[in-house]
């Protein structure tokens, strides 16, 4: 079977970090998660351009050097603008992978919640800096996907959409077949 590369799209507290912990022990995966390699190259993140241009060069070479090593891969991060979302999919092409895109879809109320509950008490592994403010940023530069990608409900438990990814990359059904999950 051809390695996978599962794009997450959604605003902070949408889900996507846990959904990719959940993926990588299910399928299994390699992360790439934005989060992560921010932390790692630079000790007081100040999200400036460059600082972006840096952190993206490496998660993009990360995922690629694990695809053409034959794994699947979770790239976590925002995605919610067309322009990083095109760049994966020439990686995937590139490597010879498929394409996964999914969008984890939550109601304002939802990430605010999670995102509240971040500020007082923050979940292992959770890298995350993002807060309100942040959400409202970026949940404003969400641009439509226009080809196939899943849309699922970033509210209803990560195990049960880790595992409906997963059964979707075993059966390696491909990515031409979007599904969606009730929000």
């Amino acid at each position: 079977m051809r390695p996978v590369l599962i794009v997450l799209v959604g605003p902070p507290g949408s889900g996507k970090s846990t959904l990719a912990a959940r993926l990588a022990t299910r399928l299994p995966a390699a992360v790439v998660q934005s989060d992560a390699i921010r932390k790692a190259l630079v000790a007081a993140p100040r999200y400036t351009p460059d600082e972006h241009q840096r952190v993206f060069a490496v998660a993009h070479a990360a995922a690629a050097r694990w695809l053409r090593a034959g794994r699947h891969v979770v790239f976590d991060a925002t995605n919610l603008e067309a322009a990083p979302r095109q760049a994966l999919a020439a990686i995937a092409a590139e490597c010879g992978a498929a394409l996964l895109v999914a969008r984890l879809a939550v109601s304002a109320a939802d990430a605010w919640a999670r995102l509240a509950r971040r500020a007082v008490a923050r979940a292992p592994g959770d890298l995350s800096d993002a807060d309100w403010v942040v959400y409202q940023q970026l949940a404003a530069r969400f641009e439509p996907i226009p080809g196939p990608h899943w849309v699922l409900n970033g509210a209803i438990d990560a195990d049960a959409l880790a595992a409906l990814l997963a059964r979707h990359v075993h059966a390696d059904v491909g990515p031409a077949s979007p599904a969606a999950l009730p929000s």
